[in-house]
């Protein structure tokens, strides 16, 4: 499972850039879970 984890992470990283992600990581882990839940389901990857 930790290894998905970090496979997952490191292509998002190379994905948005270090900065982007950053930003990204940071908005997600202010969110409360229920909003998090829902933007998973609802927002495109």
């Amino acid at each position: 499972e930790r290894a998905d984890v970090d496979r997952i992470t490191a292509a998002a990283r190379a994905a948005l850039g270090p900065e982007a992600f950053a930003e990204a990581f940071a908005e997600g882990t202010r969110l409360p879970p229920e909003e998090a839940a829902h933007r998973a389901r609802t927002e495109p990857t």
